[in-house]
């Protein structure tokens, strides 16, 4: 039976040599190694995206926040400025009423 084994191997180019067993292990280890940081460097960037991903939450966060700010500064600043345009109206209005005596 293992010389039929043989035969078939010999036929289709997988004739094995002595120490290839030992080649065989070497080889599964080192695709067992391969596996291990492959996962290993999959699951630093599923971290990194994950941070990324929290990054980008905080920065359009942060984004808003600055847009409600710049909005604020600007009624603020209309506000003032009517006010002031008020103020400038009134004084003129006082200076053309005529003076009591």
């Amino acid at each position: 039976m293992e010389n039929q084994e043989n035969q078939n191997n010999k036929k289709m180019g997988c004739e094995k040599t002595p120490g290839e067993n030992s080649n065989v292990e070497d080889h599964s280890q080192a695709s067992n190694e391969d596996l291990e940081e492959f996962n290993s460097v999959s699951e630093e960037i599923d971290s990194i995206n994950t941070f990324l991903d929290s990054l980008e939450n905080n920065v359009d966060s942060i984004k808003d926040q600055l847009l409600a700010i710049l909005s604020s500064n600007r009624d603020i600043l209309k506000e003032l400025k009517e006010q002031k345009q008020q103020d400038t109206d009134k004084s003129k209005d006082d200076e053309d009423k005529p003076m009591e005596t």
